[in-house]
């Protein structure tokens, strides 16, 4: 027995059940944390001798990996990741998708696609190009510092814009805080500038020279030419009007004519333009207005005139009073005889007066002569 146990010291003794404890605790642990199945209840770190691009690599049953960690490059790469429920970047976020705090970014190197609906709550920002081969909804505001839109497609409308809502406007250019185009229902187009200019909106052919310009400094447009060509004659296929809506401008295309209720003319010393054409009266330049024209013919027929001596007729014109200025073709047979005058002593009748002179031809005199009965022709201004 001596051989197997010998007398120890107290601290001996003491030394040798703590070093027993310590074994066997550290079995234990090691046992509770490297079984068949990996794992601890507690935090597992494992700090490597020195980096490497595949510090820890899990694989597959033929050694594909799977899953690696690069301490090297601080990123862990996986040949594909699925996500059930969702997945959070950065502290804080909220689960159930994949999410980022606004101090972090996700980036995607390559392409990125999105079979589904993808909802941007802030801002959508490209640096370069944003591809849709689909339909694209906006249903709120889209912003943009520097754009522009082409379609690479030469059969594909570049931009279409559709409303399905009547009543709506179907799309709004807006300078500032003010609407300078406004396409509404149906397609009526409005342009309202932001600040009147002489050329709010101009159409130019190729070349640039202008064709049509508005100017809303001085409520006008000009034009180098205009042609208008209805698809069906009217009496007021263009037609200006007033305030109140009354015709100043009727243009009648089915008779080919153009009517207005006044027409000035102004003059070229920068007066005031004077009436000179109404419904009532036509003046010429400074001249006293012309209310009436006409013109027709009567028989007159001269009495026996003695030479050197006046007679006088009548003729029936219809239409002529007493206040108009007559004008009369004289036609005779006889050469001695002159017209003199003619005026309108009463209404529908023009009296003549022809004057006998005595002479024929080659100091040939005449003495008595009676001139046949013959038409003239006459014209009335009122």
């Amino acid at each position: 027995m001596k051989q197997f146990f010998s007398t120890k010291t107290p601290l001996q003794i003491a030394v040798t059940s703590v070093a027993t404890i310590l074994l066997t605790t550290g079995v234990v642990v090691a046992a509770t944390t490297l079984g068949t199945n990996i794992s601890t209840t507690g935090t597992l770190t494992v700090t490597p001798a020195s980096n490497s691009t595949t510090v820890t690599s899990v694989k597959n049953a033929a050694g594909t990996p799977i899953f690696d960690v690069d301490t090297t490059n601080a990123l862990a790469s996986t040949t594909d990741l699925v996500i059930a429920s969702g997945a959070r970047i950065g502290l804080g976020s909220t689960g159930g998708h994949l999410t980022a705090l606004a101090n972090d970014s996700l980036f995607v190197e390559g392409e990125g696609e999105f079979d589904g609906i993808v909802w941007f709550d802030g801002s959508l920002r490209a640096s370069s190009t944003i591809l849709a081969t689909g339909e694209t909804t906006l249903y709120n505001t889209l912003t943009a510092t520097t754009t522009s839109l082409r379609a690479n497609d030469s059969s594909a409308a570049v931009l279409t814009i559709r409303q399905d809502d009547a009543t709506s406007n179907i799309a709004t250019l807006q300078d500032g805080a003010t609407s300078v185009l406004t396409i509404g229902p149906a397609g009526l187009v409005v342009v309202q500038p932001s600040a009147n200019s002489t050329v709010a909106l101009s159409v130019k052919n190729s070349t640039g020279a202008p064709i049509f310009d508005v100017d809303t400094t001085n409520a006008r447009a000009s034009t180098t030419g205009a042609l208008i060509r209805p698809t069906s004659n009217g009496t007021a296929t263009v037609s200006i009007t007033n305030a109140t809506g009354k015709p100043i401008i009727d243009i009648d295309t089915t008779n080919a004519r153009a009517s207005t209720t006044e027409l000035f003319i102004g003059q070229s010393n920068g007066t005031t333009p004077r009436l000179n054409a109404s419904s009532t009266a036509v003046s010429i330049g400074d001249g006293q207005p012309i209310v009436g024209l006409r013109f027709g013919t009567c028989v007159v027929d001269i009495p026996s005139t003695i030479a050197s001596s006046t007679s006088f007729a009548n003729c029936t014109a219809t239409g002529v009073t007493t206040s108009d200025r007559v004008f009369v073709t004289m036609r005779s047979t006889s050469t001695s005889m002159v017209f003199r005058n003619a005026s309108s002593t009463t209404n529908n009748t023009i009296q003549v007066s022809v004057a006998n002179t005595g002479w024929l031809s080659n100091a040939v005199y005449a003495g008595t002569v009676d001139p046949d009965a013959t038409e003239w022709e006459w014209m009335a201004i009122r």
